[in-house]
């Protein structure tokens, strides 16, 4: 949970509670990795990543009917790039990387 609180500039105690309530939906599960239990991982279970999917198209639709919608032809590319190279750089800057290989736990969807 400490790199996702990390990742997300917040104490590692907020993201321990919204994982577990999260838990508590059916869309995460928890489980410690098996070389280090204090470390605890969160995986999508099935229903969390049809929650997602559902989300991402949400958020996609709305995103080009209140602003991409609006931009002259031409700029979405340009400003596609531009969000790339900072992301990028972002993700370089704090050191984050593909989290290693590892077997989903039972009941979980895969990567």
């Amino acid at each position: 949970m400490g790199a996702l609180a990390e990742l997300f500039t917040v104490d590692p105690s907020v993201i321990t509670y919204r994982i577990k309530r999260l838990e508590g939906r059916g869309v995460v599960v928890r489980h410690p990795r098996p070389d280090n239990r204090r470390i605890v991982r969160a995986y999508l279970t099935t229903a969390g990543r049809n929650h997602l999917r559902r989300a991402r198209g949400v958020l996609l639709n709305s995103a080009v009917r209140h602003f991409f919608a609006h931009l002259a032809a031409g700029s979405t590319d340009a400003l596609r790039r531009s969000f790339s190279a900072l992301l990028t750089a972002q993700q370089a800057g704090r050191g984050v990387s593909a989290p290693p290989t590892q077997p989903e736990p039972p009941g979980c969807a895969p990567g």
